[in-house]
Formats: C-alpha cells, structure tokens, sequence
C-alpha cells in the first residue's frame, strides 16, 4: 500500500523513526511528520507543528511538487536507517 501512496503523513506524537516512516522515504515518497524532537533530530524537512496543519502540507507536495532540497535528506535518512544497517549496529552492540 505504501509504495502507490502519492504521500506519507506521520501523525504520530511520540514516535520516534518508525519503519512506516523510513520505508517512505525509502520508495522517495514525500513524508509530512509532526515536529516532535526525536524526528527532529533526525533532521527531516519541513516537520508540522499542529495536527492540522499535516493536511495542508500532505496536499502540497501534490499540487506544488516537492520543495527546493527535500530529496537528499530523506534518502540520506533511509541509508542510515535502512534494515541493512540497523542490522549491523544490532550485531555490533549485541556482540554478534
């Protein structure tokens, strides 16, 4: 289902890089996700900050097209938490 999504819409107030986020971002879909610190520090552009305003910026990639710069951070995202590499780091802190 996600992969024919036109956008992903992360409502979510307290979670942190769930996988439905990163596997967005992953396809290149265009995320729309709370500003809420942990995805903040993940640095994903343009976080919302009111539950009404994901709407608005779910629809605008689609009539608008993606911003200036809103490619390269979402796929640098996916890279660094991609199942690969979450892999690596288990086995690393698990001693594997």
């Amino acid at each position: 289902m996600l992969s024919r999504a036109d956008v992903y819409a992360h409502t979510a107030l307290w979670e942190g890089a769930p996988m439905t986020l990163l596997a967005a971002m992953g396809l290149g879909r265009p995320v729309v996700a709370r500003r809420v610190p942990a995805l903040e520090s993940l640095g994903l552009p343009g976080p919302v900050g009111t539950p009404g305003e994901p709407a608005a910026e779910a629809v605008a990639p689609l009539t608008h097209g993606p911003g200036e710069g809103t490619d390269e951070r979402p796929a640098e995202l996916f890279l660094e938490h991609s199942p690969e590499r979450r892999r690596t780091m288990l086995r690393h802190v698990y001693g594997q």
